[in-house]
């Protein structure tokens, strides 16, 4: 479930929430249900605006995450009639773990040693508290990161999804796949091919 969120100076966070290295926390956060939430300031459609995240917090907050999946470089937690989409760019991830948050600094301090302690993973942005008491959280060191809300059943015809190319590591994507993709384009740059989100994702 999520309660209530605060927002603090350069942080998004959800009071008592949770976040997770997406890895290993798939399993942890299904079921688990969001507390709170904050916020930071930016564009339309994403919480860095204040104005639209008073509106996700409000269809985010109590709702149960069913699932989490990934589409092309975007995270997607599915709390039932919506979708939390996080879409972490180049630097961006997630982490989980018990943080504190220390008001005068204005900086979540993981509690417990290990990898959350680790320094690139100090530039946290967003903050969720989890049912279970541990927090889901975002890092990232640049500020090109977005999350969003969509409507689950429009998820895929999103602007974020709809021209995203084949997904590497599934079936259909095979060597002859690849070939053909690549060889509609074989006069552009190899890097440049490779990085099209409309032909690779991820």
């Amino acid at each position: 479930k999520a309660y209530s969120g605060n927002k603090y100076e350069g942080v998004t966070t959800i009071k008592n929430n949770n976040f997770y290295n997406l890895d290993t926390a798939v399993d942890e956060t299904r079921g688990k249900t969001v507390y709170s939430g904050n916020k930071f300031s930016g564009v339309i459609e994403n919480i860095k605006n204040p104005i639209y995240f008073k509106k996700f917090k409000k269809n985010v907050v109590s709702q149960k995450i069913t699932s989490v999946a990934r589409r092309g470089k975007n995270i997607l937690i599915d709390i039932g009639e919506n979708t939390i989409l996080i879409h972490m760019k180049m630097t961006g991830h997630l982490l989980h773990g018990k943080y504190s948050y220390d008001k005068k600094g204005n900086a979540w301090t993981p509690v417990e040693k290990g990898p959350l302690q680790d320094p690139k993973n100090r530039w946290i942005r967003f903050v969720v508290l989890l049912s279970n008491r541990k927090h889901l959280a975002f890092s990232d060191l640049r500020k090109f990161w977005k999350i969003t809300l969509i409507k689950t059943e429009k998820l895929h015809e999103s602007d974020d999804l709809k021209n995203l190319g084949y997904e590497p590591l599934s079936k259909k994507f095979n060597f002859e796949t690849f070939k053909k993709t690549i060889l509609k384009h074989q006069n552009g740059r190899v890097k440049t091919v490779l990085m099209d989100q409309s032909l690779i994702a991820g």
